[in-house]
């Protein structure tokens, strides 16, 4: 009957501390930057994880984005059909 205690005991504890353990989550990034070079919206980040990319604004009033890239990796998003220096403003955007 000990015994049975014990392992009842011990299986809720096993149970209990599942709920314990942390999630491994990857951090956003950090360290970014952003840049604009004629009609291409850059960015860049140098440490953390997950990943980024690039948002632009043309001057047309349209809205483009880069690819998702990993940190240490640019996102160009480009601004097609507008002429030279065709970007209004950039900014970066996050997820892990």
């Amino acid at each position: 009957m000990r015994a049975l205690m014990v392992l009842g005991a011990s299986a809720v504890l096993s149970i209990g501390l599942m709920g314990v353990a942390s999630p491994s989550a990857e951090a956003l990034p950090t360290g970014c930057r952003t840049g604009k070079l004629m009609e291409v919206g850059m960015s860049d980040c140098s440490g953390g994880t997950g990943l980024h990319r690039a948002r632009a604004v043309c001057k047309n009033g349209s809205v483009v984005y880069g690819a998702w890239a990993r940190v240490r990796i640019g996102s160009l998003a480009f601004c097609p059909n507008v002429g030279a220096d065709s970007v209004s403003s950039v900014s970066v955007e996050l997820r892990d």
